[in-house]
């Protein structure tokens, strides 16, 4: 069609889509990240549970 840009209606839905793929990959970086950061404080937090410390679970050496 002469004087008709078509093709603008295909970069918008082109558009939508690279928003929606966006949008997919930030999620999944806000999930891992969360992931992440909760497995970090569980990992680094067993050691004070259990009631000792990693200085105290040493021999006997250090005690006095």
């Amino acid at each position: 069609s002469p004087g008709h840009w078509w093709f603008q209606w295909v970069a918008f839905g082109m558009g939508i889509a690279l928003i929606c793929i966006w949008a997919r990959a930030l999620k999944i970086l806000v999930a891992t990240v969360g992931i992440g950061y909760i497995l970090y404080r569980w990992w680094a937090g067993r050691g004070v549970r259990g009631g000792a410390t990693a200085a105290d679970t040493g021999t006997m050496a250090h005690r006095r």
